[in-house]
C-alpha cells in the first residue's frame, strides 16, 4: 500500500514536471520515432490501425447510409404519386376583347409567359439541375359539337360532349399517329385543324376527316343560342388520331393534354369533355377571331427532375415552391397586363383567374404555417427513422469504442516493457505521451482519409441488395469526412487514455513478463458503471412507460427524444461492466475448486484467469457486448420482417379482398360465397359489407369517424388470419345461428313484364279558410319521377322507372252547341308503368313487390306542404300481353318511408273510400323543407330491434357505451343514408382489417370501428324505398396451390374471377397480401432500417471475431516464458494448448452468457416501443418478439471455427519454441 501511494506520488510529480519537459522535446524527432515505430512495429499495431479505420467508417457510415436510404425513399414515394401531384402547375385567363388595343391576345401571352418563365428559374434555381422543362400550354373555353354531314345542311349537334382547342409545347414530339397526320397551320376549307387522341376515338367513335361546328353557345341538350354574343361557330376537321409515346411521362399528367373527361371524372352535367391537340397560332386565331369575350388559358407546367433534389435541400425546396407561389400569385392574380408589370401603367387592375398547383406543398389557407404537402410528410417520416437509426448506431458506436480500448490494452500490455525502458533511460511521461500521441494521431488521419472511401465501397455492394433498388446514391460530402473525423476524434481519445495504466506502472513491475493486474477496471473503482446503470435503468423505464422513444415537441409532431436513445446503449455497458464485478469471485471460485481437484490442466487454466481477472475481463466484456448487440440487432431484424407480414395479414384479413359489380343491375353485389368455392386455387369464401368514413358517434356534436364492417358470420372465420393473442374474434352472432328476418313485400302472382299504376298528385288549395285538394296533372308529370322496386327469387333488388304513359281525361257537357257544349278535362290521374323487360337484368321469379318511391322537384326552393299522392290499381302485363289486376293497396300493411334529399315527413292510408272513383288505392300524405325530396311507401316490410354489434374499445369509450346482452341500445345517423339502432354486445381492441387509434397530429380524427352482420345490416338499410344495397366486398383465402406472398400467382386468381361467368360481374378494387407485403417489405425506409440492423449484426460478428482473434495472439506472444517454463517442467504442447483451450472455453462461455441474457432482456423491453408506422402512429398488430435462430447457430459455428483457429496457432507457436531462448534471461 506504501508502495502504491509513492507511485501516485512520483505520478502526480512527473505529471507537473511533464508539461515543462514537453515543450523542450524536439516535435520533429518525436515525429520522426512515431513514423519509424509505425513502420518497423506494423504488425503488433495492425488491430489498433483496423479499429481505428472501422470506427472513422461507421462514423462515415452513418451520414452516408441514412442520407442514401433517405434519398432513394424520396425519389421512389415521388415516383409512386400522382403526376400532377409531384410537379407545378400555374395558369391564368386572359379575354382576348380585353388586349385588343394593347398587342392583342398571343403578344400579352408570351408577355406572360416570359414573366412565368423567369420567376420559376429565380426560384427554382436555387437547386441545380431540378427544373427539367417548362411546358406552356393555351386552350379556350369549352364548346359543344355539331356533326358537319357529308351530304346535306342541317347540323347533327353531339348531345352531352364538348370539347377544347388546345396547345402544348412540343406536343407534336410526344405523340404517335395512329391514323391520319398531323394539323397544317394554314388549313384549307376549315378554320382549324386538329387532333384527337386515341381514347377518344374509341370512346366516342371519331375519325379522321370529319368536320364539326364548335360552338361556344351550345348546352349539353345540343340547344344553341347561348353562350357571348360576340362567340361564332369554328369548323373544325379531324386529321389525325394519335397515342402518347411514353404514357409515364410527366408532360402527360392529369389534366391530360389528350384527355377524356366523363361525368365520374370532371365532364360536370356534359356526358363527355376532350381535347382537340393543334398549333399555337391555330389557339390563338379561334380565341381572338372567334372567341374574343371568352376567357383563354394560358398555363405553364414544371416538370421537376426530382433526382436531382438532394434530400437534404428538402426545406430549401418547400421554401422555393411556397416562394414561387406568392411571387406569381402578386404577378398574376391581380396584375394590370399579364405582360407589365408597372402598376402606374393602368390604375385599373383585372382579376387573371391566377391557379397555382403542386402538392409537393400543401399549406392551410386559414393556417398559413401548417403544409401538409408531400416534401415534409416524407421529411417528417424520416426523422421518425431517427430513432431506431440512433438507437443502433449508438450501440454499434460503443462496441466498436470498447473493442478499441481493449485491443489498444491488449497492445499497451505488450509494450509495458519497451515503454519502462524508455523510463528508465528517463524519458518523461509526457514525452511518451507526444511519441504516442503523433502515433495515434497519425493513425486517426489515414483512418480519416480511408473510412468514407471504404464506408462507400461496402454500401456500393450491399445497398442495393438491402434497399432494393439499383440506384444507391452515395456521394462523399463534407458531412461524411466530417463524421469521420468527430469518430477518428474519440478513438483518439480512447487511444490515449489506454497509457494511464501502463505509465502509472512503477518501473519493476512493467519490466515484469507476467505481472498481475488489477482486480477492478478504473470505471469501476469510480462506480460509473453503477451511476449509467442507475440512468440507463431509469430512462428505460421511462420508454417502456412511455411506450415510444418520441416526444411531443412545443410546435406540434414528434422527434426521437436521446436519453431515450441511449438507454439500450448505456445499459449493454452498465449492466455488462455490472455483471463483470462477479468476474473475480467466480475466477477465484472456480480457480480454488480446481486446485482442490486432481487435474493440472484445470487448475492451472482458472489459476491465470484467477490472477490477471481485468486482462481477461476486457474480452469477455467484449464478446459480451458484441453477442448482445447481435442478439438485439438480429432480434429487432426478425421482429420487424415478421412484423411486416403481421400488419400486412391483419391490414388486409384473408388473402385477397374484392369489391365486386354487377353491371346488369348497374350496383356494386358480390357473388354469393358458394360461387367462390367452385374456383380454383380458392380454399374459402365470405361475402361483406363495409361503410368507411361513417360517424360512429351517438352524440350531435361530435365527429367520431370509423369503419362498419359487416360480415357472415357463417363463413368470415375460415378465411381469417389472426394471431392468437390478440384475442378472440367476436361475431354478432355465432355461426350457425342466422337472424330471424321477415321476408319484405307480397310476391307477385305473375312474373311481369311490365307493372302499371294509376297516380293521381294534388295540392291543397281553395279560398279563405276552407281547404280542399286539387289535382295537378303537371306536377305529376313534369315534376315527380314515380318508381318502384321489387325483389326476386336470387335476392335481386329490381328498381324500375315508372313513366307517364296515359293521361285519363273526362267527357263534360251536352252534346248541343253553345257554352254548355262538350269537353274533354283531365281527371288527374295519369297511367304509370315500368317496363321491367327493358332492363339488363332478367328476374328470376317468383318476385314481391316491396316499395314504390318518387322524387318530387318543388317550383320553389323552400318546400312545400299539404300535398297528396294517390295510387291505385295496379295491373300486371306478361311476355305475352296478359294483363293481370293485382289488388295490392287497400287492406294491406303500408308505411311511408323518407328516402334522401330535403327532410319529408308524412303518412299513407289503404283504402278506396278515401278517392271514390277507384276501388283499391293508397292516399299518401307529405310535406317536404325544401326544393328535392326522396321519398316512397314500403310494403310488409317491419321495422326491426336494434342490430347487435361488436365495437372497438375507443368508440365504446368515447360514447359510454355499455355491452352485453342487456345493453341499451344507441342511434347512428347517416350510415349509407340511414339512422339505425345498435346494441353493442362485446368491445374489442383488435379486428381483421379495421383499426381502433386515438387523434394524432398524422390523423387528427384517429379511427374506430363496429362489426355487425350482413343479413342484419342489409335489411334495415333496404328499408328506404329506392335504394338496393348488397354486400358487395369478399374475402378470400387461398388454398395450397397458389402462393399468396406470390403477386404475379395472385393476380392470375383475381384476373380468372373478373368478369367471369354469372353475367357482367367486373371487381371493381381489390387488396391482396401479396401486394400489401411488397409494399411494406419494398419501402427503402424500411429496408434501410432493417439493412442497418443487418450491418449491425456485421460489426457484432467481426469485432467479437478480431477481438478475440487479438487478445488471443496478443496473449500468447506476452506468455512465451510461460509455455516455456511449462514445456520444461515436462507437459507436452497439446497440454499446455489444452490449458488455453480451457482459458478460452470460460471466457468464452461467460461472455456468451452475459450477451444473450443482456441482449434478450433488452430486445424484450425496447423493440415493443421501436413499432412505430410512418407518421410516428404505433403499428398495428403490435410486435411480437422473434430470433433469428439460424443467424445465431451461424454466429455459434463461426465463434467454434475461430477457437480451433486460436488453438491451432496457439499450437504451432508453443511447439516452434525454443527453451533455450525462451528461457534465457532477459529474453521475453
Amino acid at each position: 500500500m506504501g508502495s502504491r501511494r509513492r507511485t501516485s506520488s512520483r505520478w502526480t510529480q512527473r505529471l507537473g514536471d511533464g508539461w515543462r519537459e514537453l515543450r523542450r522535446t524536439p516535435v520533429r524527432f518525436a515525429f520522426h520515432l512515431a513514423v519509424a515505430r509505425l513502420i518497423t512495429q506494423w504488425r503488433s499495431l495492425l488491430t489498433i490501425v483496423a479499429g481505428t479505420i472501422l470506427a472513422a467508417s461507421i462514423g462515415a457510415l452513418v451520414p452516408l447510409y441514412t442520407t442514401a436510404v433517405a434519398q432513394v425513399g424520396m425519389t421512389q414515394r415521388l415516383d409512386d404519386q400522382p403526376a400532377r401531384d409531384v410537379h407545378v402547375q400555374a395558369s391564368i385567363s386572359l379575354r382576348a376583347a380585353e388586349w385588343a388595343d394593347r398587342g392583342g391576345l398571343e403578344q400579352q401571352a408570351a408577355g406572360a409567359t416570359a414573366l412565368a418563365e423567369g420567376l420559376i428559374r429565380q426560384d427554382l434555381g436555387a437547386i441545380e439541375g431540378w427544373v427539367d422543362r417548362i411546358v406552356v400550354h393555351n386552350e379556350t373555353e369549352a364548346m359543344g359539337l355539331s356533326l358537319v354531314p357529308e351530304s346535306g345542311t342541317d347540323l347533327q349537334p353531339l348531345i352531352g360532349i364538348r370539347t377544347h382547342l388546345a396547345y402544348y409545347d412540343g406536343w407534336t414530339e410526344q405523340v404517335r399517329v395512329v391514323d391520319g397526320r398531323l394539323p397544317e397551320a394554314e388549313p384549307v376549307g376549315v378554320d382549324v385543324e386538329g387532333v384527337i387522341g386515341l381514347n377518344v376515338a374509341n370512346e366516342i367513335n371519331l375519325e379522321p376527316g370529319t368536320v364539326f361546328v364548335l360552338d361556344q353557345g351550345m348546352d349539353q341538350r345540343g340547344s344553341t343560342g347561348g353562350g357571348h354574343a360576340t362567340s361564332r361557330p369554328i369548323t373544325l376537321r379531324i386529321t389525325g388520331v394519335v397515342a402518347p409515346i411514353d404514357e409515364l411521362d410527366p408532360y402527360w399528367m392529369e389534366p391530360s393534354p389528350l384527355r377524356l373527361l366523363d361525368r365520374q371524372s370532371g365532364a360536370g352535367l356534359w356526358d363527355y369533355e376532350f381535347v382537340f391537340l393543334t398549333g399555337r397560332e391555330a389557339v390563338f386565331r379561334a380565341a381572338t377571331g372567334f372567341l374574343p369575350d371568352t376567357p383563354t388559358k394560358i398555363g405553364w407546367r414544371v416538370l421537376l427532375a426530382h433526382d436531382n433534389l438532394p434530400f437534404s435541400r428538402i426545406n430549401v425546396a418547400r421554401d422555393a415552391l411556397r416562394t414561387l407561389d406568392r411571387n406569381m400569385r402578386f404577378t398574376f392574380k391581380e396584375s394590370v397586363a399579364p405582360a407589365i408589370s408597372d402598376p402606374s401603367a393602368n390604375t385599373q387592375r383585372q382579376d387573371l383567374a391566377f391557379n397555382y398547383y403542386t402538392r409537393l406543398i400543401d399549406y392551410d389557407t386559414i393556417r398559413r404555417d401548417r403544409d401538409d404537402g408531400i416534401l415534409l410528410a416524407y421529411h417528417n417520416e424520416v426523422e421518425l427513422l431517427d430513432a431506431p437509426f440512433g438507437l443502433l448506431l449508438l450501440q454499434v458506436g460503443a462496441l466498436v469504442l470498447f473493442f478499441l480500448m481493449v485491443t489498444a490494452a491488449l497492445v499497451r500490455r505488450s509494450e509495458r516493457r519497451e515503454i519502462a525502458m524508455l523510463q528508465s533511460r528517463g524519458a518523461w511521461d509526457s514525452q511518451i505521451v507526444l511519441l504516442r500521441g503523433i502515433e495515434a494521431l497519425l493513425i486517426c488521419i489515414l483512418a480519416v482519409i480511408i473510412a468514407p472511401f471504404l464506408s462507400q465501397m461496402l454500401l456500393t455492394a450491399l445497398g442495393p441488395m438491402v434497399a432494393n433498388t439499383e440506384e444507391f446514391p452515395l456521394p462523399l460530402t463534407a458531412n461524411v469526412f466530417g463524421f469521420a473525423a468527430l469518430a477518428a476524434a474519440v478513438t483518439f481519445l480512447a487511444l490515449l487514455g489506454t497509457l494511464r495504466s501502463v505509465l502509472r506502472l512503477p518501473l519493476v513491475l512493467a519490466g515484469g513478463a507476467a505481472t498481475r493486474s488489477e482486480h477492478q477496471h478504473w470505471w469501476q473503482r469510480y462506480y460509473l458503471d453503477a451511476i449509467l446503470a442507475v440512468v440507463g435503468l431509469g430512462a428505460l423505464w421511462l420508454l417502456v412507460r412511455r411506450g415510444s422513444p418520441l416526444s411531443d415537441v412545443n410546435l406540434g409532431g414528434q422527434q426521437a427524444d436521446p436519453l431515450m436513445l441511449m438507454a439500450p446503449a448505456l445499459l449493454f455497458l452498465a449492466l455488462g461492466s455490472l455483471a463483470l464485478r462477479f468476474f473475480p469471485i467466480i475466477a477465484g471460485v472456480v480457480a480454488r475448486g480446481a486446485a482442490a481437484g486432481r487435474g493440472l490442466l484445470s487448475a492451472l487454466a482458472t489459476w491465470q484467469l484467477s490472477r490477471e481477472p481485468v486482462h481477461y475481463g476486457r474480452i469477455t466484456f467484449l464478446l459480451a457486448l458484441a453477442i448482445g448487440i447481435g442478439w438485439f440487432a438480429t432480434s429487432f431484424r426478425a421482429t420487424v420482417s415478421n412484423s411486416h407480414e403481421d400488419q400486412a395479414k391483419y391490414a388486409v384479413g384473408t388473402d385477397i379482398r374484392l369489391v365486386e359489380r354487377d353491371t346488369s343491375l348497374n350496383a356494386n353485389r358480390a357473388r354469393p360465397a358458394s360461387y367462390f368455392a367452385g374456383q380454383d386455387g380458392i380454399a374459402a369464401a365470405s361475402t361483406a359489407y363495409r361503410v368507411p368514413n361513417a360517424n360512429l358517434s351517438t352524440g350531435l356534436a361530435s365527429d367520431l369517424r370509423g369503419t362498419i364492417l359487416a360480415i357472415d358470420p357463417d363463413t368470415f372465420g375460415d378465411t381469417l388470419y389472426w394471431r392468437s393473442d390478440l384475442g378472440a374474434i367476436y361475431t354478432p352472432r355465432a355461426p350457425g345461428d342466422p337472424p330471424n328476418l321477415p321476408e319484405p313485400g307480397y310476391e307477385l302472382p305473375v312474373l311481369p313484364d311490365r307493372v302499371g299504376v294509376w297516380a293521381r298528385f294534388e295540392i291543397t288549395g281553395g279560398f279563405g279558410t276552407a281547404q280542399a285538394f286539387r289535382a295537378d296533372v303537371t306536377r305529376m308529370v313534369q315534376r315527380t319521377e314515380l318508381g318502384l322496386r321489387l325483389r326476386d327469387a336470387n335476392g335481386a333488388w329490381i328498381v324500375v322507372p315508372l313513366e307517364p304513359v296515359e293521361i285519363e281525361y273526362l267527357r263534360q257537357g251536352t252534346d248541343a252547341p253553345g257554352l254548355e257544349a262538350r269537353a274533354f278535362v283531365t281527371s288527374g290521374w295519369v297511367y304509370c308503368e315500368a317496363d321491367i323487360s327493358a332492363l339488363a337484368y332478367a328476374p328470376q321469379g317468383p318476385v314481391r313487390l316491396v316499395s314504390l318511391f318518387w322524387q318530387y322537384r318543388s317550383p320553389t326552393a323552400r318546400g312545400e306542404s299539404g300535398m297528396r299522392l294517390t295510387l291505385a290499381d295496379m295491373t300486371l302485363v306478361d311476355a305475352v300481353g296478359n294483363v293481370t289486376p293485382y289488388e295490392v293497396f287497400a287492406g294491406n300493411e303500408w308505411e311511408f318511408l323518407y328516402d334522401r334529399g330535403a327532410t319529408a315527413t308524412g303518412s299513407a292510408t289503404a283504402g278506396g273510400s278515401l278517392v271514390g272513383d277507384r276501388d283499391d288505392a293508397l292516399v299518401i300524405r307529405w310535406d317536404q323543407q325544401a326544393q328535392r325530396s326522396t321519398v316512397g311507401v314500403l310494403l310488409n316490410y317491419p321495422d326491426l330491434g336494434p342490430i347487435d354489434a361488436v365495437v372497438s374499445r375507443r368508440m365504446q369509450e368515447e360514447n359510454g357505451l355499455t355491452y352485453g346482452l342487456n345493453a341499451a341500445p344507441f342511434t347512428l345517423l347517416n350510415i349509407a343514408g340511414s339512422n339505425l339502432r345498435f346494441q353493442a354486445v362485446q368491445v374489442t381492441d383488435y379486428y381483421p382489417s379495421l383499426f381502433n387509434r386515438a387523434p394524432s397530429d398524422a390523423d387528427p380524427k384517429g379511427n374506430s370501428f363496429m362489426v355487425v352482420d350482413v343479413r342484419e345490416l342489409m335489411y334495415r338499410l333496404n328499408r328506404r324505398p329506392s335504394v338496393a344495397i348488397y354486400p358487395d366486398e369478399v374475402w378470400l383465402r387461398l388454398d395450397s396451390s397458389v402462393n399468396e406472398r406470390s403477386q404475379s400467382e395472385v393476380s392470375d386468381v383475381t384476373g380468372s374471377l373478373n368478369g367471369a361467368e354469372q353475367g357482367g360481374v367486373v371487381i371493381l378494387s381489390d387488396v391482396t397480401l401479396a401486394d400489401e407485403l411488397d409494399k411494406l417489405r419494398t419501402n427503402p425506409l424500411g429496408l434501410g432500417l432493417l439493412g442497418l440492423m443487418y450491418l449491425a449484426f456485421i460489426m457484432a460478428l467481426v469485432l467479437s471475431v478480431v477481438g478475440l482473434l487479438t487478445y488471443a495472439g496478443l496473449t500468447a506472444q506476452s506468455r512465451r516464458t510461460e509455455f516455456g517454463v511449462l514445456r520444461a517442467l515436462g507437459l507436452s504442447s497439446l497440454r499446455v494448448v489444452g490449458g488455453l483451450a480451457l482459458e478460452q472455453v470460460f471466457v468464452m462461455g461467460i461472455g456468451v452468457v452475459l450477451g444473450a441474457v443482456l441482449g434478450w432482456v433488452l430486445a424484450s423491453e425496447v423493440v415493443p416501443t421501436l413499432a412505430l408506422g410512418a407518421t410516428g402512429e404505433s403499428v398495428i398488430p403490435p410486435f411480437v418478439m422473434r430470433i433469428e435462430v439460424q443467424r445465431f447457430a451461424e454466429y455459434g459455428l463461426m465463434m467454434l471455427v475461430v477457437l480451433l483457429l486460436v488453438l491451432s496457432s496457439s499450437l504451432l507457436l508453443v511447439r516452434q519454441l525454443s527453451l533455450a531462448r525462451t528461457l534465457r534471461l532477459g529474453e521475453e
